[in-house]
């Protein structure tokens, strides 16, 4: 798969009028999301827990994690962040994509969005009897 870009938005949870725009590697291959540590630390994000990462040399590595409000393409969703201390590109994981309904598009390279999945029970609810 080729490398594909998307711009986000991060919001503080607790104050949506602090936010940072970034430019984000969509990674199908990541579960989680992954942000310099001082730009979610500018806009008011703390640190909340602490996970293990896998670089991609297969060693392991401690990172702090908070959670975000994530808004891209048009939707809003909620994400675990890893923070690392050093400067690293900003990755979208699946667990937001599928979150969002959003999916990669293999013939463009594109996002887009899915088809909605009907739930078990609306549509006999919303059925005349």
């Amino acid at each position: 798969m080729g490398i594909r870009h998307a711009g986000v938005i991060i919001r503080n949870p607790a104050d949506h009028s602090r936010f940072w725009t970034g430019e984000f590697v969509v990674d199908t291959g990541a579960v989680d999301c992954l942000a310099p540590r001082q730009s979610l630390e500018a806009i008011g994000l703390a640190a909340i827990g602490r996970g293990i990462g896998r670089r991609p040399d297969g060693s392991d590595k401690a990172l702090d994690f908070t959670v975000a409000q994530i808004e891209l393409m048009g939707g809003i969703g909620g994400a675990t962040i890893y923070m690392p201390d050093d400067d690293v590109g900003a990755v979208i994981g699946r667990t937001v994509l599928l979150s969002m309904g959003l999916e990669v598009d293999q013939g463009g390279q594109t996002l887009v969005k899915r088809p909605s999945i009907p739930l078990p029970g609306i549509r006999r609810v919303a059925e005349p009897a």
